[in-house]
């Protein structure tokens, strides 16, 4: 009766036993399984990133071969529009001369091609040029003016009149 008393006394001592181990193993393997199926869907992400990552930077090569095209053609554009620059250059002060002739020629009574009145007998004429003449001191102002006779004649805008 000893020994069965034994027995019996073991026998929950091993069932347990058995169950500790079995829980821990069975356990061991949820967390084995678990992180293995993790790490394949983290794999699985890094390539979708890697592919992403690849098509991104496909992209933005072309864009930097496109980009590097346009700088080139507009560095040509430059260097030509440079040389064009400095061939016409000797001519900026002529053409500062010519703008500020127009501008004082705006501000006269008469222009060139308008029809005129010469005062002394109400002759019509046409203005055909503005001479401009003078010193440090003084200026004058003068028209030349084509009368019905083709006479030429240089008059102060105080001989003419327009033509109404």
């Amino acid at each position: 009766m000893n020994d069965n008393s034994e027995n019996s006394s073991k026998a929950p001592r091993f069932n347990r036993r058995f169950w500790i181990v079995s829980s821990v193993i069975l356990t061991l393997t949820l967390v084995c399984f678990i992180s293995y199926r993790s790490n394949l869907k983290l794999e699985a992400e890094i390539e979708d990133l890697k592919s992403k990552g690849a098509e991104q930077m496909q992209q933005l090569i072309l864009q930097l071969d496109v980009t590097k095209a346009k700088l080139s053609m507009i560095t040509e554009e430059k260097d030509s529009l440079f040389t064009r620059l400095q061939k016409a250059e000797p001519y900026f002060p002529l053409i500062g001369m010519l703008h500020f002739r127009d501008s004082v020629e705006n501000q006269l009574p008469f222009q060139v091609g308008d029809i005129v009145r010469i005062k002394p007998d109400s002759a019509k004429a046409v203005v055909a040029d503005i001479e401009v003449s003078g010193s440090k001191f003084s200026h004058q102002v003068l028209y030349k003016v084509i009368n019905k006779k083709r006479e030429e004649l240089y008059l102060d805008a105080t001989m003419l009149w327009p033509n109404p």
